[in-house]
């Protein structure tokens, strides 16, 4: 089946995903927008020249128009996607910005240390992620370990939640580093979190735009 070349809607959003079953409904989707905006998703690389990819590529190449948040997603929709480049145009994710602090950071702050057990003059590293395999959870558990080594009181702070929450977990046990850990799951503000690390870390394996790293 393909798209009605006719556009339904002004704008649709999609996760630009190599899976073909999921890239494929994603596609029809999209085609039906005036504009459509695509975000890098997670899946499994498929070679570019089989039928398996030509046939991922049917719908996404009648996009009317497409914004890529990434120069690694315009690429991704040109090549894997076969979206012709006039119609592909990049517009870099933005964040809400305020040179000025809300009003009760500091004590939301002072606050949220106490509530995790974030103990005063402790060295946080903290990042903020979904926790799925893709974001290199065990690359930071394992470099926080080695941090330790020369830091030992050290805490890292992980904001998030997701299926790969309780293998965190056990990883942490294994390296005997659960007394040192925080995962807190979801948060409402991320500002608060944020200005209590003294360092960020991103160790995704891929990212479309990495905006957790521009709102730190």
């Amino acid at each position: 089946l393909l798209p009605c070349p006719t556009p339904a809607v002004d704008l649709a959003t999609g996760y630009a995903c190599l899976s073909l079953l999921p890239g494929y409904v994603t596609g029809l989707a999209l085609a039906r927008a005036r504009i459509s905006q695509a975000f890098q998703g997670e899946g499994s690389s498929l070679p570019h020249r089989t039928a398996a990819a030509y046939l991922l590529s049917l719908p996404w190449i009648l996009l009317a128009n497409a914004i890529a948040v990434s120069p690694a997603t315009g690429r991704k929709l040109r090549r894997a996607y076969r979206v012709p480049a006039r119609k592909v145009a990049v517009v870099l994710n933005g964040i809400a910005w305020d040179a000025r602090p809300p009003d009760d950071l500091a004590a939301q702050a002072a606050r949220f240390r106490q509530v995790w057990g974030l103990r005063p003059g402790h060295f946080v590293v903290g990042t903020v992620t979904r926790l799925v395999p893709a974001k290199g959870l065990w690359a930071r558990l394992e470099a926080f370990h080695q941090l330790r080594r020369q830091v030992p009181e050290a805490q890292l702070l992980v904001v998030g939640d997701g299926p790969e929450r309780a293998n965190l977990v056990r990883q942490a046990y294994a390296l005997g580093e659960q007394d040192h850990v925080v995962i807190t799951g979801w948060v409402s503000r991320t500002d608060v979190p944020l200005s209590c690390m003294d360092c960020f870390v991103l160790a995704s394996h891929r990212e479309a735009f990495g905006l957790a790293i521009v709102e730190a």
